[in-house]
Order: C-alpha cells, then sequence, then structure tokens
C-alpha cells in the first residue's frame, strides 16, 4: 500500500486527492489504516508538515495557515484593548483569553473543533457590552478548489451589568428604572416615585425583543401578586442582529442579565493569499485591525 499523502501545501488540500482511494470500508482512503495501525506515528508526521512545506517551496495548506495565525493572535492580541474594523463597521474590546486544542490528527483533517474568545469591554457605535464570549463550534474546513472555513453553530454569551442596562434603557428614563441585585432578581421603579415601593421584573425574549414582566408588587411592607396590581409589561426594543444571529436565552444573574445568541451556521470562502494576509495583519504590534482587505468578496 501506498504511503498516504499529508496534505502538506495549498495544492495538496485543494486537489482532494490526498486521501487516496476509498471505499466503504475505507472511508478515509490510504490515511484510515496508517492512523489505525499508529495514531503516533502519524501525528508526528503531521507535526513535521510546516517544516516540509517549506521545503517543498509552496504556501502551507490552509488549515496549518490558520493553526499559525490562532497562535499569533493568542500570544499577540490577548490582555490588548483591540479594534477590530471591517468596511463602515467598527468594534472595539478587549480580548482575555483565545482558547483552541486542536489535536495532530484533527489538524491534518482541517478539523479545529471549539475555538473560545473571551473579552470584555465591548463597544461599538450605539452600545457596549460589559462581557463577550464566542464560542466558534465544530470549526472545520471544506477543502477543494475553493476551500471554505465552516463554523456551525457560534456561540455568544453576553453579561450586562448595572451601568450598561441603564444606558441601554436611558430613553426609558423617566418611565422606570431597573436595579439589578446580587441574589438574582431586579426591581423596577418609577423614577421620582421610589418611595411608593417596587416591582420585581424578570426578563423575556419576545420575538426579536425583551419584554421586562412584573412578577411581583411591593408598597411599603406589604407585597401583592401582579395578576392583582395589574402592572403592565414593558417591552425593550433590541436593534437587528448581524448576521442571522438570534437570541435564544436571557436570564438574571449576580447583579448582571446574561443574555445567549446564536448563528446556526457559518461558511466563509478562503484563498491562500487571504490567509497569508491575515497572519501578517495579526503579526503586527499595531492593535487597530483592518480586516476588509482580507475580505472574501473583495479580494480577486
Amino acid at each position: 500500500m501506498d504511503k498516504p499523502r499529508i496534505p502538506v501545501t495549498w495544492s495538496d488540500w485543494v486537489s482532494g486527492d490526498w486521501l487516496g482511494a476509498a471505499n466503504p470500508m475505507n472511508p478515509l482512503g490510504r490515511v484510515a489504516p496508517v492512523v489505525a495501525g499508529s495514531i503516533d506515528t502519524f501525528a508526528r508526521v503531521v507535526g513535521a508538515t510546516l517544516g516540509a512545506a517549506a521545503e517543498r517551496g509552496g504556501p502551507a495548506a490552509p488549515q496549518f495557515l490558520i493553526e499559525q495565525i490562532l497562535s499569533t493572535a493568542r500570544t499577540r492580541l490577548v490582555g490588548r484593548d483591540l479594534t477590530l474594523k471591517s468596511g463602515e463597521s467598527q468594534l472595539r474590546l478587549v480580548l482575555d483569553d483565545l482558547r483552541f486544542a486542536a489535536s495532530p490528527l484533527g489538524l491534518a483533517l482541517g478539523q479545529f473543533g471549539t475555538i473560545t474568545a473571551d473579552t470584555n469591554n465591548v463597544r461599538w457605535d450605539g452600545g457596549r457590552l460589559n462581557t463577550l464570549t464566542v464560542k466558534f463550534k465544530n470549526v472545520h474546513l471544506r477543502p477543494g478548489t475553493q476551500p471554505a472555513v465552516i463554523i456551525a453553530p457560534i456561540k455568544f454569551i453576553a453579561t450586562i451589568r448595572q451601568d450598561v442596562l441603564d444606558e441601554l434603557i436611558a430613553d426609558a428614563a423617566d418611565k422606570v428604572s431597573v436595579e439589578l441585585l446580587s441574589d438574582g432578581s431586579a426591581l423596577a421603579r418609577k423614577p421620582g416615585r421610589e418611595s411608593w415601593g417596587n416591582a420585581n421584573v424578570t426578563p423575556r425574549i419576545e420575538g426579536s425583543n425583551v419584554r421586562l414582566i412584573a412578577t411581583g408588587l411591593t408598597v411599603g411592607s406589604r407585597s401583592f401578586s401582579t395578576q392583582r396590581a395589574g402592572i403592565p409589561s414593558a417591552l425593550i426594543k433590541v436593534p437587528p442582529l448581524p448576521g442571522g444571529m438570534h437570541m435564544t436565552n436571557i436570564s438574571l444573574g449576580d447583579a448582571c442579565v446574561s443574555i445567549e445568541a446564536v448563528i446556526h451556521e457559518w461558511r466563509e470562502p478562503i484563498s491562500a493569499q487571504q490567509l497569508i494576509m491575515l497572519a501578517e495583519l495579526v503579526r503586527t504590534d499595531n492593535p487597530n485591525l483592518d480586516f476588509s482587505r482580507v475580505d472574501s468578496r473583495k479580494t480577486p
């Protein structure tokens, strides 16, 4: 049996023939029996591919370029206040951590598993979040004449504390104020009438917006059910979310609101030129990262 052809260079990857002949008993072609015989040996072969790529004089296969980009970003960008630009859009954040752990075998097959980015002080024109964790799950490469990065799904977990909440409901500041408590509850009051009492409220997703539902009313030392009190709910309109994102859950925590959202699938064609440009972008010490030039829709 011929030795397996590891996808070392870009041409190896896009050709799609590196797996060798495949059949129902051997769906991975030539790679499967090698892995079955010795995963350790195969992993060592994969670990040497970057050096082999340099000897061949061609660009490394996309999975190795992506692994280099992630490693460089973790080394150079974690702990920094970054500005991310793409066209007219701009996002500022502090990158707290970047986690990924692709195995040598997974890397050779273009499988990165889950990549997690933890950020704080996330700001954009018109809003901000106290913290944001993004989990890129099942990150993998689709080989072929036009390789693509596929992520399915992307999960977002945002935290909103009192300062950000006050900004979000500023338009209704004359009608209601909401205080987040450490026991995982929230109190709503009428500004200027705080001595009248307060209402316990809980958030609920309603379509693409959030509604505050009163769950109880306290006046002095007396408590009433919301049914008897007849307290109306309050709708907070949420701006349209990008990229097909939609909210899946909202809950109260320790003096905070936690919001979860998801993009079920994201895919983007890539080229060797784009990955090389992206690698150079994260390699610099400039905290202003403009991704417009590596946008596949603008790259010939």
